[in-house]
């Protein structure tokens, strides 16, 4: 098995495309193998959450539209590079599954958002989860739904 190297870019890019088109040109550079992003709606975000409103706008700022997905897409594949995206929520699987992504990843927080992380079996050929927030109980559930699509 090949090791590869993850540039997780996270929401570094400030809500500024021409940030995240420098960003990846530099990776490139840097003969990384992957380039993660991260794909939410802030209108998704439940209300009852601290801080709503300064969460609200941070994540409305950072967030990636569908055209910058597509333009990632096109800038990982003219360099060389794999795309990966962390999805975030149920909604965003469908559009994510059009770009035709090697894998999608699910962050910590979501190893217990089974009914997303299904839909992301049903349409991905691999699925990376992190466990890090995860209970033994979450992630025995997890692993059980995982083996059950092998």
């Amino acid at each position: 098995m090949k090791t590869k190297i993850i540039a997780d870019l996270t929401s570094n890019h400030l809500g500024n495309f021409q940030v995240l088109e420098g960003m990846i040109e530099c990776l490139a550079e840097c003969n990384v193998d992957v380039v993660k992003t991260q794909s939410w709606r802030a209108d998704k975000l439940r209300p009852d959450i601290n801080n709503y409103n300064e969460n609200h706008n941070y994540y409305t700022k950072h967030q990636l539209s569908d055209k910058d997905h597509i333009r990632i897409k096109e800038l990982c594949d003219d360099a060389g590079l794999e795309m990966l995206v962390t999805c975030f929520d149920l909604d965003r699987i469908d559009f994510l599954s059009t770009l035709g992504l090697e894998s999608i990843k699910v962050a910590s927080p979501d190893t217990a958002s089974y009914r997303m992380i299904e839909s992301l079996l049903d349409r991905f050929n691999k699925v990376i989860i992190s466990t890090g927030a995860t209970t033994d109980d979450e992630l025995a559930k997890t692993m059980e739904i995982c083996r059950g699509r092998n």
